[in-house]
C-alpha cells in the first residue's frame, strides 16, 4: 500500500491526487480520506473527480458540529450550497429541530455523495464530543460493494460502543438512522 499525504486546501489539489491515483500499479484500489477543517474546501462539485473514481472508496470527516451551527446563517448559504452540490438541503430543514435536523443535515448529504460518485451505498458513523452525548462529526463511508458494508457492519456489531467503535462509552445511539448504511 501506497499512501501520499498532500497539505493544502483540497479544492487547489484534485488534480495532483488524480495524477497519483493514475500513477498507481494497476489493479490498485484508491481509498480516499477527506479530512477538512471545518466544512469548507470539499465542495461536491470539486471533490466530483474523486468521487467517481471507480474503483474507489472513500471516508469524508464530516464535521457534523461546525456545520449544524451555521447552516441557516446567511453569510454561508453558498459555501453549504457548495458543500451539499445543490441548494436542496434549505427545504428539507423547514421546520425540523434537534435530531431530525442533523439526520436531515447528514441523510441529505450521503445522498448527495451516493448520488454524485456513484455509489451504491454510504454509511455515516456518528462521534460524540468526549464531555457531553452532542454529536462533534460523521464519518461518512461510500462504497459500491456490498461486501465492504458486511464488513463495517459485522465491525460494528462486535463494537460495544457503536459503529466502528465510535461512540462515547455508555452511550447509544440516538438517531438508528444515522447508523444504518443507507442503499442508493
Amino acid at each position: 500500500m501506497i499512501a501520499q499525504p498532500i497539505h493544502g486546501e483540497l479544492e487547489e489539489h484534485i488534480d495532483q491526487v488524480m495524477d497519483f491515483v493514475r500513477a498507481g500499479r494497476p489493479g490498485s484500489f484508491p481509498f480516499f480520506f477527506i479530512d477538512p477543517t471545518g466544512w469548507t474546501s470539499f465542495g461536491m462539485h470539486a471533490i466530483k473527480r474523486l468521487l467517481k473514481q471507480d474503483p474507489g472508496e472513500v471516508l469524508i470527516n464530516f464535521m457534523t458540529g461546525h456545520i449544524e451551527r451555521f447552516i441557516e446563517t446567511e453569510n454561508s448559504r453558498q459555501g453549504f450550497i457548495d458543500l451539499f452540490g445543490d441548494a436542496s438541503l434549505q427545504q428539507r430543514l423547514a421546520g425540523l429541530k434537534g435530531q431530525d435536523r442533523e439526520d436531515a443535515i447528514v441523510d441529505t448529504y450521503c445522498a448527495n455523495v451516493r448520488k454524485t460518485g456513484g455509489f451504491a451505498y454510504t454509511c455515516p458513523a456518528i462521534v460524540l464530543r468526549t464531555e457531553s452525548d452532542r454529536t462533534h462529526f460523521h464519518l461518512i463511508y461510500a462504497t459500491r460493494t456490498p461486501r465492504a458494508i458486511t464488513r463495517v457492519s459485522r465491525c460494528s456489531a462486535r463494537s460495544r460502543s457503536g459503529p466502528w467503535g465510535l461512540w462515547k462509552r455508555g452511550a447509544q445511539p440516538r438517531s438508528v438512522a444515522s447508523k444504518r448504511p443507507v442503499a442508493a
